[in-house]
């Protein structure tokens, strides 16, 4: 059974035995029933409240299900509130963060051939940052490359991303010499591995040889430093993005509060599921039976939620430096510029792009532009829509495709495509109707 059809009748069930008390009660006002019938209907009236209560409980149940199947499809680490919990649903997250954790490691046996080379290894991420490197690797480098340092740093700069740029174009591997701080020149292959990074050998000899690996694999699911705010002439292969989507109380801007936040990180089009975000947050009001319908927050799942304020230091981490992507971004950018205003937080709004008015500029003929519809056109599975966590990745998917699309018309750059996203009339004249943007 679903989590809707086992909701939708507990729900029933409870609402008819209710309704069937209050009926029977009615009666008794009107014509008076025996003390038989009476204690009949307390009896009833316990079993829908009860029904009542075992439906809240299920749909609260699923509801954490849901957002733990999020994380897990996304690779990221289950959410913390989860995480920390000593029920069944703690223990499947811990358990689920405990496979990832295993799934960063590498495989016994593979470590084993890698450590057991005389050549040296060294795998770099696509920053330059080391994540594996054998004992021959490290001490052909002088002993000072490690897990996490800079390959930059103990190489010329220009050497390596010379022979980089070399073993892409050739698609194959290519000899380089690279020259260290130390004055050294050495001798090494270098692969260029599609968005993984760079792998390097260097020649080995006997006289050196020790075995052993040390990596870290986490860094490759890393996305690159932000350097500084972004500008007009920022390539979009080069671009730091946040796709960032709330839920909420309702859809008025002005006085609906956030009670979910979702987001990840791209770089380029590429996504780095572990960098991204999934917390509930305590909105301060009730949350509409009709809204809890659409995404499936109820009042209990944030009764014991942190307060916007507490999540903002997090969310303001990730916004730092980056465009922020969303699908009618700026309803959920103003109700973040609300939440801060009520805190008392001074908030700077980042430069966004968003994907409704992208969509229509891409494909002007078209009439359908809810998330759905223009996930589908552009091939992305929809799955986990009306969750923060699996809006945020469903938009950073379509965002992949759109990068694509956008690179075939010659628009590379934000400043481009912020012009090209202009021409959305019909989506930026709803938006303004909404007060969502000036």
């Amino acid at each position: 059974m679903t989590r809707g059809s086992l909701t939708r009748a507990l729900a029933v069930a409870a609402g008819g035995a209710l309704a069937l008390s209050a009926v029977v009660l009615w009666v008794d006002a009107e014509q008076g029933l025996s003390p038989a019938l009476l204690a009949t209907i307390v009896a009833v009236t316990a079993v829908g409240c009860g029904l009542w209560i075992i439906h809240v409980l299920a749909d609260t149940h699923f509801g954490e299900l849901e957002r733990l199947r999020l994380s897990a499809l996304a690779g990221a680490l289950p959410p913390r509130d989860l995480a920390a919990r000593k029920d069944e649903v703690g223990r499947m997250a811990q358990a689920i963060a405990g496979l990832a954790a295993r799934g960063a490691e590498p495989d016994p046996r593979m470590a084993q051939v890698i450590g057991g080379l005389a050549d040296g290894v060294v795998m770099l991420t696509p920053t330059g940052l080391v994540s594996l490197i054998n004992r021959p690797g490290r001490a052909a480098l002088g002993g000072s490359a490690a897990p996490g340092t800079s390959l930059f740093d103990v190489v010329w700069r220009d050497d390596l991303v010379a022979a980089i740029a070399r073993a892409e174009a050739a698609g194959q591997p290519i000899r380089a010499e690279l020259r260290t701080m130390g004055g050294r020149t050495i001798d090494g292959r270098v692969v260029a591995l599609h968005e993984v990074g760079t792998l390097i050998t260097f020649p080995g000899t006997e006289a050196r040889w020790t075995p052993g690996i040390e990596h870290n694999f986490d860094l490759m699911e890393q996305p690159p430093a932000v350097r500084g705010p972004p500008d007009d002439n920022t390539a979009l292969a080069a671009l730091p993005v946040l796709s960032f989507d709330t839920e909420t109380t309702g859809l008025d801007a002005g006085t609906d509060r956030i009670v979910a936040i979702g987001a990840v990180r791209l770089h380029g089009d590429r996504i780095y599921p572990r960098a991204s975000l999934d917390r509930l947050v305590r909105p301060e009001r009730r949350i509409p039976r009709s809204t809890t319908g659409v995404h499936g927050i109820t009042d209990a799942m944030v009764a014991n939620a942190s307060a916007f304020a507490v999540h903002w230091p997090e969310i303001a981490k990730l916004m730092t430096g980056c465009v922020v992507i969303g699908h009618n971004i700026a309803f959920d950018l103003k109700l973040t510029r609300l939440g801060c205003e009520r805190a008392g937080i001074a908030f700077v709004e980042p430069p966004w792009l968003c994907t409704l008015r992208l969509a229509e500029a891409l494909d002007p003929g078209e009439t359908a532009f809810d998330l759905e519809d223009v996930a589908h056109r552009h091939g992305v599975d929809p799955a986990g829509r009306h969750t923060a966590l699996g809006d945020a990745l469903l938009v950073a998917e379509l965002y992949r495709r759109m990068v694509h699309r956008l690179a075939e018309r010659g628009i590379v750059s934000l400043g481009q495509v912020r012009a090209f996203s202009e021409r959305a009339r019909r989506a930026i004249a709803g938006q303004r109707a909404q007060g969502w943007v000036p």
